[in-house]
């Protein structure tokens, strides 16, 4: 492999993934502040929004984030039961 960014993938979405209950893949991508949007339209012009504006926008970007990675471990959760009941004998073996 060619250690310049030629043949090394720098634009995929970075993440942690682990297997969760069940084997079922769990994937949290780490926020990309590029997606926050800067800029307000007027007509045909970008402005840049104020400092105020651009807090409250990292901010409703990080909780939408924080919101998404609780959904994916509580649905993991919801499965706790329903898997160890299925292998209780494995787990009364440990």
């Amino acid at each position: 492999m060619n250690v310049t960014t030629a043949d090394r993938p720098i634009d995929s979405i970075r993440n942690v993934t682990f297997q969760g209950i069940g084997g079922d893949v769990v994937q949290l991508n780490y926020p990309n502040l590029y997606e926050v949007p800067v800029y307000m339209m007027s007509g045909d012009k970008r402005i840049l929004k104020s400092p105020t504006q651009i807090l409250t926008a990292i901010t409703d970007y990080l909780t939408n984030k924080v919101v998404a990675y609780n959904d994916a471990l509580l649905t993991q959760q919801h499965k706790e039961a329903q898997y160890y009941a299925t292998h209780t004998d494995a787990f009364n073996f440990l």
